[in-house]
């Protein structure tokens, strides 16, 4: 009989803990199969030998293989039959079937020291990395391979200082102490080969159906009606235009309008996130893994027309050969390597093995998670590493601590069977998806980083604001999907909690829940300020919850405001106002209007005075028929607030024609509210640069603007096409225009974050 499966969200991590009482039996009638797994397990220890590392990375690869072709065996035995799956790198989501369906004023002078805005960040006195960054009187931008080195102030000297020569493709920066420090992807082959090393190809056993491509083939159906793919997944960086891609850090010393070389060093692994206190930069780098090569298919394991009995024997025997070849591996064919070049010699350095932690066997999604950590006052020094094997998505940092925050690894088995209708997950709700926390602290030189302890939560968080720390206690949001009918308001799809773990002996463990909050709701933003949490939810209308953390064992619910629309940034004014931006619905939850239009961008200011009734104290919403969009919308770093003069910039992107590319200016403050300034118009930049597309974050070699920077009472707004310097209070007549030549990529076919 077929089976029918439903897929409540496409981009779901199922899994299902051993807890909830849906558990992982050994499938196989021959063979070895897996034993059962509490997924919703979170902890780790660090490896005392090599040879602990190596039997370590053995049984994790072992664990998860025998799972999937327990999951395989089990597909054949309840009726399934040609099962084509693809490989999803890292556990991507997977789903089984198809979806269901006022004004600011000048300053008469211009200071010879004058005050800046920085990159927005989430912590107080903790930088995050961005394309722009401001410093003293000069501006310094990311601009295709190149850095700038822009006179900005006083406005009127804007110019091009000096420049320097960025290899591969450069993603974000700090600038600090005299010194800049770049992330770049990098064409690894010439640094493998001078190091006298052979690159590997990077190694993920992750699994999963996709909707279209992948799914079930219903019994009957001709053989090879769905082609499977063959694992592991080997992610070649391709993405980048790279063979072998390796993220690099350069770090220049800037000396005036001239910069040079003081330490390049070269990372196997994607950059995924970094911070910076004082000197001390921190950088998280995901994949890099190595590992053998193993099989999940051959002519005969979805040969329909063979017994099942001979098509299970197939399997198994995979089975065996992929052990053999994940018995013969040691730790140095898993663990990536690191480069560094001084003066033109490059030297490999590979893990060591005492600053690998390991997690429970088969809990953790595929994958490496690097910490890496440099002193700007000692660059030349080795930097203080620590890994983790697994799989992180998301990063918190503040000045003595760094939550890493990873799906937890998706069982084959319940990821297929979590939305079939006869099956046990399905007939009642049951968590479908658990998030572990890993937090390190940073020693007293505030440099190396230090195990403190992990611990699972359930629900998935969605970006880092989610996250948070204090004196120890860890705060988190989840969004927790669930499995079962789903009511007609989607009560059991996914409902959203405030968790508050402490440290108990090396485990974070859950002290405290705020309870279920938005029930049926998308968890849109989350914003720690002080002990409380400010969360938003979005369904139909646009929910804020208040959260009072001040009692970690108790956080409580204490008021809410629904709305039509959702924020998807909040920024604190101060302890008691946030302002945010998102877009405005109708009272049904529709993004469109009846005429196919997008409801606007709407700005709103929140008092939060009185948690038990929060309030909307004003509302700026632009014309939703001008079908606009805003990269600050999804990336906190292009919203500017500068608190000493009480301004807000944005960029903004109306797509209906004609296409125009605006840097929007307002001046908000709590008594005064939301002002209009105006807009600074880059139009007449756009279509005078090449079109190629260089981003997957939305930048094109084009004139869209970018970022906003204020110098006093003066901003800047940032594109690839040029600077405009202009006036807060006249942003029609620009104080000084700096055309940008047009940024060259040599090499380069892909695709970067930080553009």
């Amino acid at each position: 009989m077929k089976k029918v499966a439903r897929l409540i969200e496409a981009a779901l991590p199922a899994v299902i803990a051993a807890a909830t009482g849906v558990t992982v039996a050994g499938c196989s009638s021959s063979g070895t199969s897996a034993p059962k797994v509490d997924y919703s397990q979170a902890s780790l220890r660090r490896v005392t030998t090599c040879a602990d590392l190596t039997a370590s990375l053995r049984d994790d690869a072992s664990s998860k293989m025998n799972r999937r072709i327990d999951a395989e065996i089990e597909a054949i035995r309840e009726g399934y039959v040609a099962v084509a799956y693809e490989d999803g790198a890292n556990g991507g989501a997977i789903g089984v079937g198809a979806p269901a369906p006022g004004g600011a004023t000048s300053s008469p002078t211009a200071p010879a020291t004058p005050a800046h805005s920085d990159t927005e960040t989430q912590v107080k006195g903790v930088d995050e990395a961005d394309i722009v960054k401001a410093d003293g009187t000069r501006m310094y931008v990311l601009h295709g391979q190149k850095l700038l080195i822009v006179d900005a102030w006083p406005a009127a000297n804007l110019a091009t200082a000096g420049s320097a020569d960025i290899e591969g493709q450069p993603l974000e920066m700090f600038v600090a102490n005299g010194k800049a420090v770049i992330f770049s992807t990098v064409d690894g082959n010439s640094i493998y080969a001078a190091a006298g090393a052979t690159p590997r190809p990077e190694y993920s056993d992750g699994y999963g159906y996709y909707g279209g491509s992948g799914g079930l083939v219903a019994p009957g159906a001709a053989a090879g009606a769905m082609a499977p793919t063959t694992g592991p997944v080997y992610d070649n960086g391709s993405g980048y235009g790279y063979a072998h891609p390796l993220t690099k850090v350069t770090v220049l010393a800037l000396d005036g309008a001239t910069a040079h070389t003081a330490r390049e060093l070269y990372f196997e692994g994607r950059y995924l996130s970094s911070r910076r206190v004082g000197s001390h930069v921190r950088i998280v780098l995901e994949g890099g893994a190595h590992g053998p090569s193993l099989q999940y298919s051959n002519s005969k394991v979805y040969d329909t027309s063979v017994s099942s009995d001979a098509q299970i024997g197939q399997w198994n025997e995979l089975r065996s050969e992929n052990e053999s070849a994940i018995a013969a591996t040691t730790y140095a064919d898993w663990v990536p390597t690191g480069f560094t070049r001084d003066n033109g010699q490059v030297q490999a350095t590979p893990t060591s093995c005492g600053d690998v932690y390991v997690p429970t066997t088969g809990t953790t999604q595929f994958g490496m998670t690097q910490i890496q950590s440099i002193d700007l006052d000692a660059p030349t020094a080795p930097p203080a590493t620590a890994a983790i094997c697994g799989a992180v998505d998301t990063v918190y940092g503040n000045e003595n601590s760094m939550i890493l925050a990873g799906a937890a690894y998706v069982d084959p088995w319940l990821e297929r069977t979590a939305y079939m209708s006869g099956s046990d997950a399905y007939r009642s709700p049951t968590t479908l998806n658990y998030t572990h926390l890993h937090l390190f602290n940073f020693g007293s030189d505030a440099t190396t980083p230090v195990y403190v302890g992990s611990g699972p939560v359930p629900g998935a968080v969605g970006d880092q604001f989610a996250l948070d720390e204090k004196n120890g206690t860890v705060r988190v949001t989840t969004n927790e999907m669930r499995s079962g009918p789903v009511t007609s308001n989607g009560a059991q799809s996914q409902v959203s909690h405030v968790f508050v773990l402490q440290n108990h002996a090396g485990r974070l463990s859950v002290v405290g829940d705020a309870g279920e909050i938005g029930a049926g709701e998308s968890l849109y933003a989350t914003r720690y300020v002080g002990d409380k949490a400010y969360v938003v939810t979005f369904r139909v209308t646009d929910p804020l919850f208040v959260v009072d953390l001040a009692n970690p064992t108790h956080p409580t619910v204490l008021g809410a405001l629904s709305i039509p629309g959702f924020s998807e940034y909040m920024h604190p004014l101060d302890d008691t106002h946030l302002l945010t931006i998102g877009r405005e619905t109708d009272d049904t939850g529709h993004q469109h209007t009846t005429g196919g239009q997008w409801y606007g961008i709407a700005i709103q200011l929140f008092d939060v005075t009185y948690p038990l009734k929060p309030k909307l104290q004003q509302k700026y919403v632009y014309d939703g028929g001008e079908y606009a969009t805003s990269d600050a919308m999804n990336n906190h770093k292009a919203f500017t607030y500068f608190d000493d003069r009480q301004l807000l910039a944005f960029p903004y992107v109306r797509m209906s024609a004609p296409t125009t590319s605006t840097l929007e200016v307002f001046h908000v403050d709590v008594i005064g509210g939301i002002t209009k300034l105006g807009s600074v118009d880059h139009s007449s930049l756009l279509g005078t640069l090449p079109d190629g597309y260089y981003g997957y974050c939305g930048g094109y070699f084009d004139g869209y603007v970018r970022r906003g920077v204020f110098f006093e009472n003066v901003v800047y707004s940032i594109s690839y096409g040029g600077i405009m310097a202009n006036d807060v209070s006249n942003l029609t007549t620009p104080l000084a225009t700096l055309k940008l030549a047009s940024p060259t990529v040599t090499g380069v076919t892909g695709v970067s974050c930080g553009m």
